[in-house]
């Protein structure tokens, strides 16, 4: 019985350590915003425990978060708002030198997505 507790102890720290490791290296988490080696500015606003879910080497950025939709929506418009349209459905941001095709904030219930 101890040997079986011993192991279950043993799995449970290995797996939050490997979950630890993983927000530790992560791009975004502990950032409030999202920049790539490309872009030469501050980069793209976002809120601080948002998880940046793809390679730093995609041009496009899938993060996942538990924040409140609101508070991803109010970052959302407070910078599109300052940016340049683009044939009405892009948006250019010229201080890092990026065009935006998709912003979108998906409500999955207990957690958010967004796909920029």
């Amino acid at each position: 019985m101890k040997l079986i507790l011993r192991i279950i102890v043993i799995v449970i720290s290995i797996v939050l350590a490997v979950v630890l490791l993983l927000i530790l290296i992560n791009l975004t988490f502990f950032k409030e915003y999202y920049k790539t080696e490309f872009m030469d500015s501050d980069g793209i606003p976002l809120t601080k425990y948002v998880y940046h879910m793809n390679s730093s080497t995609d041009f496009k950025g899938n993060f996942m978060t538990f924040v409140s939709y609101q508070d991803l929506q109010n970052i959302k418009d407070n910078y599109v708002d300052k940016l340049e349209s683009c044939y009405g459905k892009y948006y250019y941001d010229d201080k890092n030198h990026v065009t935006l095709l998709n912003y979108k904030i998906n409500d999955q219930g207990m957690y958010r997505t967004l796909n920029i």
